[in-house]
This record gives structure tokens, C-alpha cells and sequence, in this order.
């Protein structure tokens, strides 16, 4: 049992709060989302899974307990620190070495058992940008929210870039154009690194060059915005101090 005492985030399905389990004093995560008992796959259900898969690696969030009621599920987790995106906030435009530092703990290549290694060598893809603090020390990150991330299937892939597909796995502008074009039906690791890289250029620029108007237009006219733009852009259109566009045309 725990006793909440703060609510961290809420969105449209699922809150989170700070909370203190009652027969040991300690301070968890606990996520709750609305979840009938007639549906065989929820949300948090599905992301203790892939938790628990992945136990054991520094930065993968330790899981205590899930349990469902009538309407609602639960899910008790690490207490973490700040959300890198609020750090983005305060510090528009972070100095190479700090973004260097979660290059170092996320990317494949660096490291002793880089995080998205980790999860992409037990047979997962991520699938999202949330990357948090550790709650004392942040040069130490996790990466967490899985309630998107997917087993990786392998498929046969096409090469076609002619036909935009309107169903994205993840968060829009970090999703990859193999995603944008449906060019595998499941996401794969590649895409995972994708999104890292739009997650860094996004650290130090201050934003992304691809945005979508979020007052008007449908889902279909979101995503074509933000694809087209996305495609117009290369490594090479990419310099330091690329000027970003943050109209909403």
C-alpha cells in the first residue's frame, strides 16, 4: 500500500505521482491509468512487461509492484528526477559536453552497455524520446516510458518513400521516416537511433527544424507537415547553428 503525496504528470489516460510505500518509507513513482478489467492489453501492463524484461541495467527504472481495480490500473516504480525536456526548458541550448554525456549513457557505440544496446540486444525498440535524471546525481540519465516500445519483428523492408503512412509509433517530431512512410510495419533499432539523434539536435539547436501547426488542421495534415519538412532536411542541411523554423505555416 502507499500514500500519495504529489501528483508529477498528468495526460489524457495515465497520472503520476509521487508516492511513499507505508511499510517502508520509501519514495516510488506511482503511475495509475484508466484501465476496464474487460481489456486483455493495457497500457501499464504492457510497459511492466518490457520493465521487467529489462531489469537490471543502470539505466532502466526498477519496478515493485503493479496491480489493476475495476477502472484503473497501477504501476510502482523508481522515483527519478527531472525530465530532460524540462532541463531543455530552463537551458535552451545545452554545452556539447553535457549532450556528449547522454550520447554517452543512450548511444550504441560508447560506453560499456549503452542503454538503447541494452534494450535492442533483448529483442525491444524503444520507441520514444523520454529520457530522465537521476533524482541526485544527473549526470546519471534513464530511460524510461515504454508504453509504446515494440518486440522487433524481422520483416522484409521496401525502399519506397512514395507513400506516407498516417500511423506513427511514438512521439511525432522524433519519429524516423521509415516511420513517416511505413516503410517497416513494425519499428526496428535504427529507428530508435533516428529518434536519438532528432532528441540531441533538438538539445543543442534549442528545437526542430519541422514543426506542425497545433491549433488547426487534422491528424493527416500534422503529420504531412512535419513529415515534409522532416524530409527536406539531410545531415548536411544541419549545421551548428541552423536557423530553425518555428512558424506554424
Amino acid at each position: 500500500m502507499a500514500h500519495l503525496s504529489l501528483s508529477i504528470l498528468s495526460r489524457a489516460q495515465t497520472c503520476v505521482y509521487k508516492a511513499t510505500r507505508v511499510a517502508s518509507g520509501q519514495i516510488v513513482a506511482l503511475k495509475k491509468s484508466r484501465a476496464s478489467l474487460s481489456l486483455k492489453s493495457t497500457i501499464l501492463n504492457h510497459e511492466r512487461l518490457f520493465l521487467q524484461r529489462l531489469q537490471g541495467h543502470s539505466t532502466i527504472p526498477k519496478v515493485f509492484a503493479y496491480g489493476r481495480l475495476p477502472h484503473f490500473e497501477y504501476l510502482a516504480m523508481e522515483f527519478l528526477g527531472m525530465a530532460l525536456d524540462n532541463v531543455h526548458e530552463r537551458h535552451p541550448r545545452l554545452p556539447a559536453a553535457n549532450v556528449l554525456l547522454i550520447v554517452d549513457q543512450m548511444h550504441l557505440t560508447l560506453g560499456p552497455d549503452p542503454a538503447l544496446e541494452h534494450v535492442h540486444k533483448h529483442g525491444l525498440v524503444h520507441c520514444d524520446k523520454n529520457i530522465l535524471l537521476h533524482p541526485t546525481n544527473p549526470k546519471r540519465l534513464y530511460l524510461v516510458d515504454y508504453g509504446f516500445a515494440r518486440a522487433i519483428v524481422p520483416i522484409a523492408q521496401s525502399t519506397s518513400l512514395d507513400t506516407p503512412s498516417y500511423h506513427v509509433v511514438g512521439t511525432l517530431p522524433y519519429a524516423s521516416l521509415n516511420m513517416h512512410y511505413g516503410i517497416c510495419p513494425s519499428p526496428a533499432p535504427r529507428d530508435d537511433m533516428k529518434s536519438l539523434g532528432y532528441s540531441l539536435l533538438n538539445l543543442v539547436q534549442g528545437g526542430l527544424p519541422w514543426t506542425y501547426n497545433t491549433r488547426h488542421g487534422t491528424r493527416k495534415t500534422k503529420y504531412d507537415q512535419v513529415r515534409i519538412k522532416k524530409k527536406r532536411y539531410s545531415g548536411a542541411d544541419l549545421p551548428p547553428m541552423v536557423r530553425l523554423d518555428r512558424t506554424n505555416d
